[in-house]
């Protein structure tokens, strides 16, 4: 096997030691490690020269989230010296805002990093990689998203974003919250896109934007399905893997559809609570300017 190429870009610095754990926890296994950062911290940087000699440290723009950087890194390397590529970054917890996922707190980060959170478990999704060459990308089975997660935005812009690119539109999934390990391979598709360092935007920290990060985590994904590949949870086999996510997907769709044909419940934007049930309104309350 070729080295791991490991990607590591650091914004919430606080977050840094639980990824120096998880840098540790490959070590079974030649890695170069590529760190980028938006201020040089001369603690991190001190630290990582220590424990990772020979790592390469570069402060970048605040820009584009984690994914711009991750591009950067992509666009000065040879794919073909590495097996894996590993991507790291910094993600900050989540707040409940409603959403209904449990992914509240630190718990998506945690699932994004449960590949790397010990080094059986690495070991394995490593070794599970290596028996199944169709098997592209692992990401935690409730992080496999597709197009019915997204929002009217993303659902727009990316098919936009694949014809202004030469590609066409394909069935993809792709790994939510873009933490990972997949073969280098699939990032030849990254590599070949013309874009420039100053077309991405300073980060949206609300995520109510569709920006070119957002678009380009999910060309990912589609590269994966591109190169004939697929994106399963490696922490269990393939077939578990699979179960696990049409059990999650059905329900996904289940729900989806009682929300919009059965009952629904919203406020509008008149700051009234409006529910209705089989889509015709049976109460309406007005919130005097109280959010729910």
């Amino acid at each position: 096997m070729k080295p791991i190429l490991v990607h590591l870009h650091i914004f919430y610095k606080e977050l840094y030691p639980e990824l120096k754990e998880c840098l540790q926890n490959i070590s079974d296994h030649k890695f170069e490690l590529f760190v980028t950062m938006v201020q040089a911290h001369q603690d991190i940087i001190d630290d990582l020269n220590k424990s990772f000699p020979g790592c390469k440290i570069q402060i970048v723009p605040n820009v584009g989230f984690d994914i711009a950087p991750f591009f950067s890194i992509l666009k000065k390397i040879n794919l073909d010296d590495f097996s894996y590529v590993i991507k790291f970054h910094t993600k900050r917890d989540v707040k409940d805002e409603g959403r209904g996922d449990g992914l509240e707190g630190s718990t998506w980060r945690d699932l994004l990093l449960d590949f790397a959170k010990s080094k059986d478990n690495f070991n394995f999704v490593v070794k599970n990689l290596e028996e199944h060459p169709n098997i592209g990308m692992h990401g935690d089975v409730k992080l496999i998203w597709t197009w019915f997660y997204d929002g009217k935005q993303e659902i727009k812009k990316f098919p936009e974003f694949l014809k202004a690119h030469g590609y066409k539109k394909l069935r993809y999934l792709f790994v939510g919250g873009s933490m990972y390990i997949a073969r280098a391979s699939v990032f030849k598709d990254m590599q070949k896109l013309d874009i420039k360092q100053e077309e991405f935007e300073a980060p949206d920290l609300s995520h109510t934007g569709c920006q070119l990060a957002h678009l380009l985590e999910r060309f990912i994904g589609y590269s994966v399905y591109n190169h004939g590949m697929s994106i399963k949870d490696c922490t269990i086999t393939p077939l578990k893997s699979n179960l696990k996510y049409f059990t999650r997907f059905s329900v996904m769709v289940v729900m989806g559809f009682i929300k919009k044909w059965i009952l629904s419940i919203r406020v509008t934007k008149k700051n009234k609570l409006l529910i209705k049930v089989l889509r015709i309104p049976v109460f309406s309350w007005k919130l005097n300017n109280r959010k729910l």
